[in-house]
């Protein structure tokens, strides 16, 4: 199975850190709209992944949905703005700090 990216921006939703992924996987292409937080995809803490086509979609129907995460977060992380961050001393990694955010104060998009 081929995956390539496409591109990946700003979907410009409501809420901040959404980002629109579009990835071409074999013929046909699809638009995932990836919610983040402090740059990451935390499901944990209420990140949703949808497309275009389907709405919320069930990740065990994409074998492909690492790499989309991963571009988006990858995207989400160059928006940061470090200088106003500041670092919540609570937060190890996503995987083991589940439910705790990466930074403490709420501006943390761009």
């Amino acid at each position: 199975m081929k995956n390539i990216i496409q591109k990946v921006s700003d979907a410009h939703f409501e809420s901040d850190g959404d980002c629109e992924t579009t990835v071409e996987i074999e013929t046909p292409t699809a638009t995932f709209y990836i919610q983040t937080l402090d740059g990451e995809y935390r499901p944990s803490l209420g990140c949703l992944i949808s497309t275009a086509e389907n709405g919320e979609i069930d990740q065990d129907d994409y074998p492909e949905i690492d790499i989309v995460i991963k571009a988006a977060e990858q995207f989400a992380e160059s928006l940061l703005d470090y200088d106003n961050l500041i670092d919540n001393p609570n937060y190890y990694n996503k995987d083991t700090s589940p439910y705790q955010r990466r930074f403490e104060n709420d501006e943390v998009e761009k």
